[in-house]
């Protein structure tokens, strides 16, 4: 915006000096009438050096000057578009340095946040995948508990059987031992009878 604004005033100082130089604009009309005779040449030349003269100066500096107006209306249009031209070259790099320096804003603006929600998307994913696992494992440490007591308690029971099977199998024999015993007493008794019976006078 300054750069504009300084644009315009040297363009209204350019302006406002061209029109204030009246002897710019009596030679603008002195050279217009160019196909004239050398007489209205020479009057011409007469006319300005009267111009210069009127002014305060010698007839040498009326020369001098003389030489230098002819000069002069030829350079201030290339000055003013040199002028431009360095305003203009100013501006484009103004507007290329904003445009510049917005565009690596928003560009770093945009990985700052890509990166803080791929840091967010990473830390998220890690905590979820740790909890599942986290919960898997104790689960699965559950089971493995579970079966352990369950096979522990078969076994337990599996043994209780075995013994009580063995202790049925221990009075089985033993209770078999005695009434077998107890026959074969019987038996010897009974005999022993018959013989004393027979034996007996």
């Amino acid at each position: 915006m300054w750069c504009l604004r300084i644009s315009i005033s040297l363009h209204y100082w350019v302006r406002t000096f061209v029109s204030d130089q009246s002897w710019i604009k009596t030679r603008a009309q002195l050279l217009s009438s160019r196909g004239q005779s050398n007489k209205d040449k020479q009057e011409r030349k007469e006319s300005e050096l009267h111009l210069w003269e009127t002014k305060g100066e010698t007839k040498g500096e009326a020369q001098n000057n003389q030489r230098q107006i002819l000069i002069l209306p030829q350079l201030w249009p290339f000055c003013y578009l040199t002028l431009c031209l360095t305003l203009t070259l100013c501006l484009t790099l103004c507007l290329t340095l904003c445009l510049t320096l917005c565009l690596t804003l928003c560009l770093t603006l945009c990985l700052t946040l890509t990166l803080c929600l791929t840091l967010c998307l990473t830390l998220c994913l890690t905590l979820c995948l740790t909890l599942c696992l986290t919960l898997c494992l104790t689960l699965t440490l559950c089971l493995t508990l579970c079966l352990t007591l369950c096979l522990t308690l078969t076994l337990c029971l599996t043994l209780w059987l075995t013994l009580c099977l063995t202790l049925c199998l221990t009075l089985t024999l033993c209770l078999t031992l005695t009434l077998c015993l107890t026959l074969c007493l019987t038996l010897t008794l009974c005999l022993t009878l018959w013989l004393t019976l027979c034996l007996w006078p």
